[in-house]
C-alpha cells in the first residue's frame, strides 16, 4: 500500500491537536475515523506511528518523518494554490479602446510598456477613426475623449486636462508682436469647434490660411510654417509660443464605458492604468 495525501494530512493534523478529537474536527470527520485510519496506515508502513502520551497523543519517530513530508507537502500545495490565484486574477485579454488621435499618440502609446509590464495577458487595441464607436454595442471597451460622452447609460468620469495655445513656427518669429497679421490654421473644416472659435475671436482680422479636423495635421502644418495654429502644448515642441490678452482654452479628457464592460477585470485594469496615465501627466503640468 502507498501513502497518498489523506493519510499524511491525517498524521498532520494529529501532530498539531495532539488527540483523536481534535484531529477529526480538523479534518471534518469524527473520532472513530480517525483512530480506524491510523491503524490502516501503521499496518501498511509495518510500524507505529502514533504513542500515548499522558492523556494525549504523540506521533513515534517514524510517524514524524511521515508528518514533516506532510508539512511540507502541505506548504507545496498551498504555494501552488496561490499561483493558479493569481494567474485566475491576472486581466487577460483584448480591450479596445476608442480616442484622438493625439490622446493616443501622446499619452497612451508612450504609457503602454507599462501597463503590459505589468499584466502581459492583456491586448489593447486603439481606435483613432473619426467615427464616434458605440459602446453599448460592444463596438469598443473603453472612449477616451475631450468631450463628454452624449449617449445615455454610459459610465463617465474625467481624468485629465488638455490645455492649447497658439504657435507658430519660427519662420513667423518676428511677427508675435503683430498676431493678427499671420495666416490662421484653424479646426472645424466640417462642423464648427471651440478651438477654431476661440482663436477667431482673439485674432478676428487674420487671414485664414487652412482649416482640419485633425490636430496632427494642424501641427504639420503649423511646423512647415504655414501660419498660427492653436495646439495642445503637450505638443508644441520646437514652436514659438504666441501670447494673446486671453490665456489658451483648455479641454477635459473624458473616459467613459459601458457598465457591463466596467465590471470586467480587464477593463477595470486599463481604466486604472489610463487614469494614472492622465493623472501623473496633469500633476507635472502643474
Amino acid at each position: 500500500m502507498s501513502l497518498d495525501w489523506r493519510d499524511l494530512s491525517l498524521l498532520l493534523a494529529l501532530r498539531r491537536a495532539k488527540n483523536l478529537a481534535g484531529a477529526a474536527r480538523a479534518l471534518n470527520v469524527d473520532a472513530t475515523t480517525v483512530g480506524r485510519r491510523i491503524k490502516v496506515i501503521e499496518q501498511a508502513v509495518g510500524t507505529p506511528l502514533v504513542k500515548r502520551v499522558g492523556r494525549g497523543l504523540a506521533l513515534t519517530e517514524a510517524g514524524e518523518s511521515l508528518a514533516t513530508v506532510a508539512e511540507s507537502t502541505e506548504r507545496g500545495i498551498a504555494e501552488v494554490q496561490r499561483r493558479v490565484a493569481l494567474e485566475d486574477e491576472a486581466p487577460r485579454g483584448v480591450v479596445r479602446l476608442t480616442t484622438m488621435d493625439v490622446l493616443a499618440s501622446r499619452f497612451v502609446a508612450p504609457a503602454v510598456p507599462r501597463l503590459l509590464a505589468e499584466h502581459p495577458g492583456l491586448l489593447l487595441e486603439i481606435d483613432t477613426s473619426l467615427r464616434v464607436l458605440d459602446l453599448s454595442r460592444g463596438e469598443a471597451d473603453i472612449s477616451l475623449r475631450l468631450q463628454k460622452p452624449e449617449q445615455e447609460g454610459l459610465i463617465a468620469r474625467q481624468i485629465g486636462v488638455v490645455t492649447l495655445s497658439p504657435y507658430v513656427s519660427s519662420k513667423w518669429a518676428t511677427h508675435v508682436k503683430k498676431p493678427s497679421s499671420i495666416p490662421q490654421v484653424l479646426f472645424g473644416l466640417r462642423f464648427s469647434v471651440a478651438e477654431g472659435d476661440w482663436l477667431r475671436q482673439q485674432l478676428p482680422e487674420g487671414p485664414i490660411a487652412l482649416r482640419t479636423d485633425n490636430v496632427s495635421t494642424a501641427l504639420s502644418a503649423v511646423k512647415a510654417g504655414v501660419g498660427l495654429g492653436l495646439l495642445p502644448d503637450v505638443l508644441a515642441d520646437g514652436l514659438v509660443k504666441i501670447e494673446l490678452t486671453a490665456p489658451g482654452p483648455s479641454r477635459p479628457v473624458w473616459l467613459s464605458m459601458h457598465p457591463t464592460s466596467a465590471r470586467q477585470k480587464r477593463v477595470k485594469t486599463v481604466v486604472r492604468f489610463l487614469a494614472e496615465t492622465f493623472g501623473a501627466f496633469t500633476k507635472k503640468k502643474k
